[in-house]
């Protein structure tokens, strides 16, 4: 039987001899014998099984002083039911990964384009890829844009657990009718549900802008009569014109109008 120190172990896996100790405090990994006289403490190859599946542990981020819950009824680590909850933990965490490198992708292609036409003197088309809208309806009162403004991050939250991966900053859809005017706020999604009503597609084209400072509320109405006089009660799409610099205190907008629209 070949037994190794406490320090010959750890260094099979990089671990250092206050970890091992502390793994031993917890009962989640003791010595397989320890020296009465000197206090030292020896290992054998096969617990390393043990050693790697706490190491799993700590880097899914799964507390250790919870393992005692894989303890069988001899105080044993019961390795296979941990490799399992570890392996879901796993999935998740790529999950969660995989939608931040989108959420990324997507933050440094928007970024990109906003550059190219950030600074544009009035009218002016560009192309604008398909993409998904979660509507959240407005009354159109200035009295409550506040509250149905602040109500946008619990939606926001609210998205986010259901793995939408919405993205800010938000916007506005309009649609003037005469003298009415419809309005609604939105965020868009990148993993939409094609099951929730909420969730509208917007399709790829050419859309006719416009970027107006949206600080003191100008009217919309009257920008589109001087803009764009072929107006004839499109959708509106007003979104933040996020630039690789932030502007506190600006709210540059452009204002879209999908061509053709049916």
């Amino acid at each position: 039987m070949i037994y190794l120190t406490i320090r010959e172990f750890g260094s099979l896996r990089g671990v250092s001899v206050g970890s091992l100790r502390y793994y031993e405090k917890l009962g989640l990994l003791e010595p397989a014998k320890v020296d009465p006289d000197t206090g030292y403490r020896y290992y054998l190859p096969e617990q390393m099984e043990t050693l790697d599946a706490i190491q799993m542990c700590v880097a899914l981020d799964i507390p250790l002083k919870e393992l005692n819950q894989y303890m069988d009824d001899q105080g044993r680590l019961e390795i296979d039911r941990l490799l399992t909850h570890g392996h879901q933990v796993l999935e998740e965490k790529m999950e969660l990964m995989q939608t931040t490198l989108k959420m990324t992708e997507y933050g440094m292609q928007m970024l990109q384009e906003n550059e190219t036409y950030s600074g544009i003197e009035g009218r002016y088309s560009r192309q604008i890829e398909e993409r998904w809208f979660y509507i959240i309806p407005s009354s159109g009162n200035r009295k409550k844009l506040a509250a149905e403004q602040r109500g946008l991050f619990q939606t926001f939250r609210d998205l986010q657990q259901k793995k939408a991966a919405p993205f800010f900053p938000a916007g506005v859809l309009m649609r003037l009718d005469g003298e009415q005017t419809q309005m609604a706020y939105f965020l868009r999604v990148l993993n939409p549900d094609s099951e929730d009503p909420s969730i509208i597609r917007i399709p790829q084209g050419t859309y006719h802008c416009l970027q107006k400072d949206m600080t003191d509320q100008p009217d919309i109405r009257s920008i589109m009569e001087e803009n764009f006089p072929e107006y004839d009660g499109q959708e509106i799409i007003i979104t933040n014109m996020m630039t690789g610099k932030l502007h506190d205190q600006s709210r540059l907008s452009e204002i879209q109008i999908r061509e053709n629209q049916a």
